[in-house]
């Protein structure tokens, strides 16, 4: 499989619901570099201890009382898995509410298999181990969505029934090793540490020299089953071993920059100790509905961020987060005055936004923003001032919400493959319209359509710029320009149709039964420059664009050789915009990191100095 990546979040990680959106941003920072991900999940930290507490007693109880030892294996295993199988669901979920689509696997379909434990003596479960994958089951699964959860630590019998199998304390770690050997794909299990240390780097526990602990860069197999086997299962290392597959062992710092340790053939080498980096200082524009959101993923994330003021123009404290309140200033120089490194600005409207922004890069400050209308409006403008004064202006939430389409749009134009070059771009790029007309297709009048998409937050309380075609003209030429269609002076769209809902559905436009009503934009670079259309077009069972329910969006890239690349995701609503947003904060965050140094360096040590 290509551009797949297995991602692996433990119990020590996922310590409750709250930290799903955390597991939510490691992997949308992959799907926005252009990879597929397996995201394998633990339970909840104690759950397994809780529910295998809850089935001892009952087995003291009962004293064994079916006297079977495979048919009690079986309950054990059905039992112990559902903490998997519960957080793989709540993931999925949670991915889905940000806007990212997701399937849930189950092992019984994909794997990992082992041999049937119905002959002879009952096998320990530490001693089970896996055999295969059906890779064509989860192929198709990837195929549906850029996400798949898998829940860890159990596996099905290759039996008619498929009886659930434990893979051992720790089994989370060889369900992602395994899988991502069976399909060749990168593996990094995500932890509450940043990596593999040379001593517990939460006691400050010196080594055996008296060192205080060192996070190892890189350290060996051999080295590695000397270290806390809580943080690795020795059988997953084993296995990894076995195949010389390497392993990265990251923690939440690596969505700004941390770097983890990676697992793999000597040397060992570890990182000269650094003093943690202060939080980020964090300016907000706006607290509407997106900004209300950034708010709370920032607030979540004191240790990360630190947020300095919040502009807001008009609205009671009534409407406003408590936490909130003490930050809100009510002018652009007030702002300035709180000494923020970075300032997302979540406003709407070419001004004052565009020029917000452009005097905030001036003054050497970063700069994040989901305004598609300032950012269409003033491109030249604002990436200009970013370049001269060596700051990061991000934009990627201007576009699809949680569809990665800017980002996509930009790796496939600097991409050095004839047969990538883009030559189209057409897609549902307003999820409010696409609601409506959903709404419309299941019986609602264009009334009631309108209000239950102001219910949902879909839609603001004049819906004019989401119907009449210019939010769609607006994400065109954000994304012709990533093409890099418009870098020519004075470049334009040039018009051939611009469809109109503003009245409602224009009369003599039909669907036929079975197909759906989609307002697709459009962009196709010609020997004359950028053709862009806006259509509202009838597609059929099969077409990219056809299962779109609710607010999703859509985007088929045109290559000039390649095969269309599809992208889908929702477009529209609080959460999925947040998540874009908070995915350009992240590539802030790292880059940063980079360009002030705060990666240490390493030093090759030896073995005994692992232990």
């Amino acid at each position: 499989m290509s551009s797949v990546i297995v991602l692996k979040f433990g119990g020590s990680f996922l310590r409750g619901h709250a930290d799903l959106v955390r597991a939510v941003h490691a992997i949308y920072r992959e799907v926005r570099e252009g990879r597929r991900v397996i995201a394998v999940t633990s339970a909840f930290y104690g759950r397994t201890d809780e529910l295998a507490s809850t089935l001892d007693a009952l087995e003291r109880e009962t004293r064994g009382a079916s006297g079977d030892p495979h048919a009690a294996r079986r309950k054990r295993a059905a039992l112990l898995g559902t903490g998997e199988i519960e957080t793989a669901s709540l993931l999925a979920a949670t991915l889905e509410r940000s806007g990212l689509p997701a399937r849930i696997a189950d092992v019984r379909n994909t794997g990992p298999f082992v041999e049937s434990l119905d002959r002879g003596e009952p096998v320990d479960e530490d001693a089970c181990e896996p055999t295969h994958m059906d890779i064509v089951a989860l192929e198709a699964l990837l195929a549906e969505a850029p996400v798949v959860c898998l829940p860890g630590f159990i596996a099905a019998e290759d039996n008619v029934n498929r009886d659930l199998a434990l893979l051992g304390r720790g089994g989370s770690d060889l369900t992602a090793v395994f899988v991502a050997d069976a399909i060749g794909a990168p593996v990094v299990l995500v932890k509450d540490v940043e990596g593999l240390y040379t001593s517990d780097p939460s006691q400050q526990v010196a080594d055996a020299k008296g060192a205080p602990p060192r996070r190892l860069a890189r350290v060996s197999y051999a080295d590695a089953k000397s270290l806390d086997a809580s943080v690795l299962q020795r059988r997953a290392l084993a296995f990894a071993e076995s195949r010389g597959q390497e392993i990265r062992v990251v923690g939440p710092g690596a969505l700004v920059g941390a770097r983890g340790t990676t697992v793999g053939a000597p040397p060992t080498s570890a990182q000269s100790p650094t003093a943690p980096r202060r939080p980020l200082r964090v300016a907000l524009l706006g607290l509407g509905t997106v900004g209300r959101r950034v708010f709370a993923e920032l607030s979540s994330a004191p240790h990360l961020f630190h947020v300095t003021a919040i502009l807001v123009r008009r609205g009671s404290d009534i409407d406003r987060p408590r936490a909130a309140r003490p930050l809100i200033v009510e002018s652009f120089d007030d702002v300035l005055a709180s000494g923020p490194e970075l300032v997302v600005e979540a406003t709407g409207g070419a001004e004052p936004a565009a020029s917000w922004m452009a005097q905030l890069m001036e003054r050497g400050l970063h700069v994040v923003t989901a305004n598609k209308v300032a950012v269409a409006r003033a491109s030249t403008r604002l990436s200009g001032v970013a370049r001269q004064h060596g700051v990061q202006f991000l934009a990627s939430a201007a576009v699809g919400g949680s569809v990665p389409a800017l980002e996509t749009v930009a790796r496939c134009a600097a991409s050095s493959s004839p047969a990538e070059r883009l030559v189209g771009i057409t897609g549902v790029l307003n999820g409010t319209s696409n609601a409506i007309l959903e709404s419309l297709r299941l019986g609602c009048s264009w009334e009631a359509a309108i209000d239950e998409a102001r219910a949902a937050g879909l839609a603001e309380a004049d819906p004019t710029s989401d119907l009449d075609g210019s939010d769609v003209a607006c994400k065109l030429e954000l994304l012709a320009r990533a093409a890099g269609w418009l870098d020519a002076p004075n470049a334009k769209l040039r018009w051939i149709r611009r469809d109109s809902l503003a009245s409602g559905v224009p009369a003599g436009i039909t669907c036929e039964e079975g197909r759906r009503l989609r307002l697709v934009g459009a962009v196709h670079l010609t020997e004359i420059g950028s053709i862009a259309s806006i259509v509202l077009q009838s597609v059929a069972p099969g077409h990219p664009l056809f299962e779109l329910s609710g607010a999703a969006n859509a985007v088929v890239l045109e290559h000039a050789e390649s095969p269309p690349t599809v992208l889908r995701g929702i477009g529209a609503g609080a959460w999925p915009t947040a998540t874009s947003v908070m995915g350009d904060v992240f590539a802030v965050c790292r880059r940063l990191r980079l360009v002030e140094g705060a990666i240490p360096s390493t030093q090759q040590i030896e073995p005994e100095d692992a232990r």
